[in-house]
């Protein structure tokens, strides 16, 4: 395992210098690239639900993938080079599909699967529990396949700071089989956390695991803690619901089944919470009816709520198809028993105050449809609606009469009740246009949601509107994107925990993927817009990018934030590396604080040798363990700044939460940690 590769670029030969030929080596050009598509050799394989392409064209310079997946458009699909063979990686849905290859301008078929001169040559992709696998790996005769494979992994890190130094220990161990219909994996993990071994601080864990049961064209999957299938609805009610955009299902156990055709599949899961806490006691202060008591109304109502999924239910349902060159499909989600709270409803009686509290949760709906037409003039047009609605779920109901308006908390003891309290309904559109252009692939994305609380929270509404402009482009083995972002959001008089990146008032998030130093900065802007440049590349043996993010009021109005980044990572001498990562963050001023430029970087070297790593690294390393997928990820930075928001948030707090994330930055720049790291993996 060789850990630090986690930046990969997104496709791009690597470059080659002065490209001036003399005339006389025309002839030799015009040889060489017959002789590669003479020689020509190629593969395709599936990894981690991405389609690999892989060409072997000797002495060829640039090669495409083309097909009717990026309209046969030779300038967008660059196929990596590593020596004599050239890669591209694409996630494509399942289905039917033709493609070519593009060598130094010639196109040829695969010479391992010709297919039709004038159509291309054909492949097929089927959906299974497991993911995408091509049609020609489905087992039809002969023996029942079997197997049984162990895993095992060793990670250990000791950091020292200042003279402090402490150490962490893990160990992963997976076990998984085959036979004949069935898969199954279990994985557990330990932990010390105390680096030592008199006694060792130890803790031994159930990890993940999940249980596969394949029925021809139906898949039945029971998960525990993992991953369980991403919809290529365009609105991601289900799919991108784990932390950092992975797949539904982590941090629950459930089933999942899905029924999957060439043009079509349906799929359906249920799960619930792996968390089970105790429900939070949740009050509602007296301070609250204070008003209430001093005048003269007859009756008011107070809601108050601790935000969590913990203890709750996922439902969903998603059915896609394809039709000629569209394809369709409708999603519903319910998110069940959110969010336990209570509602008090008091009435002023003559000798006092009669107060009726509620144990409630809340329960989420939301459904959309939606289109897209891969090629109508050229351009892939989407188009989808939805609606959505939230209630308070009663469950239990205590009364008290008193003097005053006392704080109650329905107990055990309650009355049973079953009675739903509407808090809103949402509505949602959006419109994506993307097409190729002059090489690049721009696209092009509005997306409005409207919330309407008419309820236990009060009547009130709120629109917001973000617009996406992005374009991506191939060129010298770099792989260049700029994308524009623009929000306006006009939240009124809505709770103050409406937020258009937070779940805890959104029903069409489930967890806070979309929470990141730009929308910290933004909860106190009506409207902002973030223009953001990225290029990197990968040429083998060194991988090297740079990003800018620039965030401003309204459009094009006075810089609030801005962040650039540059990192690098050579094979200095073959398996020997080096990486360094630099960042820098600059923030406007705020109530209490002046603008300020904040730095800090990384430098890292190590040896990397199959299963092996062991490395030695200075200051803060971007590059961390993620437990949910139980690999490295570049989330490190990420992670950290996001404990601004670790108490919640709230649109009122918008000054004190970017105080909280400049003290954050302040005490990354700080940071001045020596790290030791190996990792063993065998596997």
């Amino acid at each position: 395992m060789n850990r630090p590769t986690n930046w990969r670029a997104s496709g791009g030969a690597p470059a080659r210098g002065d490209t001036r030929r003399a005339p006389g080596t025309l002839l030799a050009m015009l040889c060489a690239a017959l002789f590669a598509a003479v020689t020509s050799q190629a593969a395709i394989r599936v990894e981690q639900d991405e389609l690999v392409f892989t060409l072997r064209a000797p002495g060829a310079q640039d090669v495409y993938l083309v097909g009717d997946f990026n309209l046969w458009n030779p300038t967008v699909e660059r196929m990596r080079a590593n020596g004599d063979e050239f890669e591209v990686r694409l996630f494509l849905v399942a289905g039917e599909y033709r493609y070519k290859f593009v060598v130094d301008g010639k196109w040829i078929a695969d010479p391992d699967n010709p297919g039709s001169a004038e159509k291309g040559s054909p492949i097929k992709l089927i959906e299974r529990s497991g993911g995408m696998i091509l049609d020609a790996d489905r087992p039809e005769s002969g023996t029942p396949a079997k197997h049984v494979r162990g895993w095992l992994r060793y990670i250990g890190a000791l950091r020292s700071q200042d003279g402090d130094a402490e150490g962490a220990q893990r160990v992963d161990a997976e076990v998984k089989g085959a036979y004949a219909r069935l898969a199954a994996r279990a994985r557990v993990a330990t932990e010390d956390s105390s680096w030592t071994w008199s006694p060792p601080s130890i803790d031994a864990y159930f990890d993940r695991g999940r249980v596969d049961l394949d029925f021809g064209r139906i898949d039945v999957r029971g998960l525990e803690n993992d991953s369980t299938w991403a919809s290529i609805d365009p609105m991601a009610l289900v799919g991108d619901a784990g932390v950092f955009g992975y797949d539904a299902g982590f941090r629950r156990h459930g089933v999942a089944a899905v029924a999957a055709a060439s043009k079509g599949a349906l799929r359906v899961f249920y799960a619930d919470a792996t968390t089970r806490t105790p429900r939070p006691a949740v009050t509602i202060p007296a301070s609250a009816f204070a008003t209430f008591a001093a005048g003269t109304a007859a009756d008011t109502t107070a809601y108050a709520y601790a935000y969590t999924f913990d203890d709750s239910d996922v439902l969903a349902l998603d059915a896609t198809a394809s039709v000629g060159s569209f394809d369709l499909g409708f999603t519903r989600r319910e998110d069940l028993g959110i969010n336990p709270g209570v509602l008090a409803s008091v009435v002023r009686g003559p000798s006092g105050f009669t107060t009726t509290g509620y144990a409630t949760r809340e329960d989420r709906r939301v459904t959309n449809a939606w289109l897209r037409a891969r090629d109508v003039l050229g351009l892939r047009i989407t188009g989808g609606y939805g609606q959505g609605d939230c209630d308070a779920h009663a469950f239990a109901s205590q009364s008290v009469t008193s003097a005053l308006p006392p704080t109650i908390d329905p107990g055990a003891d309650a009355a049973p009740l079953a009675a739903r309290m509407p808090i809103m309904d949402t509505m949602r559109a959006l419109f994506e246009v993307a097409t190729p252009v002059a090489g690049a692939d721009v696209r092009l994305r509005w997306d409005g949601t409207r919330f309407d609380f008419d309820g236990i929270e009060g009547a009130s509404r709120a629109d917001v509107q973000r617009v996406v402009a992005e374009g991506t482009l191939p060129w010298r083995g770099w792989s260049l994107r700029a994308t524009l972002t623009y929000t306006d959001a006009n939240y009124g008089d809505t709770p103050d925990a409406l937020y258009v990146d937070w779940p805890e008032r959104n029903p069409w998030l489930q967890l806070w993927d979309e929470v990141d130093e730009p929308s910290i900065v933004g909860l106190g802007l009506e409207s902002h817009d973030v223009v953001a440049f990225a290029a990197e590349k990968d040429s083998g043996r060194t991988e090297a990018g740079a990003t800018l993010r620039v965030q401003m009021r309204g459009w094009a109005g006075e810089v609030r934030h801005a962040s650039a980044r540059v990192f690098v990572q050579t094979t200095l001498r073959q398996r020997w590396y080096a990486r360094a990562d630099a960042r820098m963050a600059w923030y406007d001023d705020t109530q209490s604080q002046a603008a300020a430029a904040y730095w800090d970087g990384y430098l890292e070297a190590g040896y990397a040798w199959k299963g092996i790593s062991l490395n030695l690294g200075f200051g803060f390393d971007p590059v961390v363990f993620d437990p949910v997928v139980g690999d490295y990820a570049d989330i490190g930075r990420t992670e950290y700044l996001r404990g601004a928001i670790e108490n919640g948030v709230r649109r009122s707090r918008a000054s004190p939460l970017l105080e909280s994330l400049r003290g954050l930055e302040a005490s990354l720049e700080d940071i001045d940690m020596i790290k030791l790291e190996c990792v063993i993996d065998l596997n």
